[in-house]
């Protein structure tokens, strides 16, 4: 079983409450190219494959 979470580059690090996932649980994370390069390298750093993708107006 794979996990992938979809989320907007803002919402990355917040915390929700009774919506949060450990990133341990976490395979795949698809966000907008706003992610902070630090925020990059520490999910990467994880293990966790992460696409970002264009922001388009």
């Amino acid at each position: 079983r794979e996990v992938i979470v979809m989320a907007e580059a803002d919402k990355v690090g917040r915390r929700i409450p009774n919506q949060e996932l450990p990133w341990s649980s976490i395979h795949t994370l698809i966000t907008d190219e706003r992610l902070e390069p630090s925020a990059r390298e520490q999910i990467t750093a994880r293990g966790v494959t992460l696409i970002c993708t264009p922001v388009e107006a």
